[in-house]
């Protein structure tokens, strides 16, 4: 009996949404870029 190498499958294929660009990050006041822009700001 032999091995059977594993197969990558993908049923069906992931599409990705757009990922907003970071001004529009930066806009969003609870978005990880923003609030470490006030952190920094604050210190």
């Amino acid at each position: 009996m032999t091995r059977q190498k594993k197969q990558r499958r993908t049923t069906e294929m992931v599409i990705l949404e757009k990922t907003p660009k970071k001004k529009e990050r930066l806009t969003d006041p609870e978005s990880y870029e923003s609030r470490k822009q006030a952190a920094l700001k604050k210190t």
